[in-house]
């Protein structure tokens, strides 16, 4: 799985690396990114835009936004089985920012947290899905499928929806993950991280891992045009195990309410 991740680029990097406008105004380096919390995210609306989505997927049929606690991953091999994944994986995919992420391996009966980066140290991303959700009982049927379209949710003008650019409002606050507050209620965008089997790096930490998508292939994966699972089930595979490494970290990073450049800082390993 992928519970926590680092993305601690000031900025120049991510709008070079995947050709943005701008940043959300909200955007700030983390060194401990974890679940319900606003993260960094890409869709095409006609063009790449960056915005604030809260982790942690809501199905636009779901009565109660606490299900969301639970769908911070969705496993590759069941995204068209599954219903809560199953419509975002055909129309609303995206772009996860990230330089680094964490996994647990039990070591002399604790648990010792490592961070794996790209050797090169370069950001990457994760493959996402994201969903707009409104209150039941606000929007009808109709209303939040219209809040669900990329094209809608991510206007130029900077309104209601999970993208914006740089100085910009985006569809997310920063501190509570809504966006559109309309007559019917707030509308709030929220993501989920797609994860596949370990590659070798990988597989003496634990048994699975995020998608991290190559560059060359981010348009097919934002694509609003392409529906067809065939076409994208070929992207959702381990990344070569040459480019990644892992390297041990403090247990400061267990606590999600610790922050700073503490966390990814290397801990010297001891033999077991």
């Amino acid at each position: 799985m992928c519970g926590r991740y680092t993305l601690t680029d000031p900025g120049d990097e991510l709008i070079r690396h995947f050709q943005l406008p701008g940043l959300p105004a909200e955007y700030t380096p983390r060194y401990n990114i974890a679940p319900t919390q606003p993260v960094l995210a890409v869709i095409d609306a006609d063009g790449r835009r960056a915005g604030m989505l809260r982790w942690g997927l809501i199905p636009g049929w779901a009565k109660d936004p606490a299900i969301g606690n639970r769908m911070i991953n969705a496993r590759a091999e069941t995204l068209v089985e599954k219903p809560a994944f199953r419509s975002a994986f055909r129309r609303r995919r995206c772009l996860i920012p990230a330089d680094g992420f964490y996994e647990w391996k039990t070591v002399s009966g604790r648990k010792q947290p490592y961070r794996i980066v790209r050797k090169d140290g370069g950001v990457f991303a994760f493959a996402g899905l994201w969903e707009s959700w409104r209150p039941p009982g606000g929007a009808d049927a109709a209303g939040r499928a219209q809040a669900a379209d990329p094209a809608d949710a991510a206007d130029g003008a900077g309104a209601a929806g999970p993208a914006g650019a740089a100085g910009g409002r985006t569809g997310v606050s920063a501190s509570d993950g809504a966006g559109d507050a309309g007559r019917d209620g707030p509308v709030i965008y929220t993501c989920t991280i797609i994860t596949t089997d370990a590659n070798e790096t990988l597989q003496p930490i634990h048994h699975r891992m995020p998608v991290i998508l190559s560059p060359e292939d981010y348009d097919l994966w934002l694509d609003r045009d392409i529906d067809d699972p065939e076409v994208l089930r070929p992207l959702l595979r381990p990344s070569p195990a040459g480019e990644l490494r892992a390297y041990p970290v403090s247990t400061y990073v267990n606590n999600p309410r610790n922050e700073g450049p503490d966390c990814i800082a290397p801990l010297e390993e001891t033999a077991d």
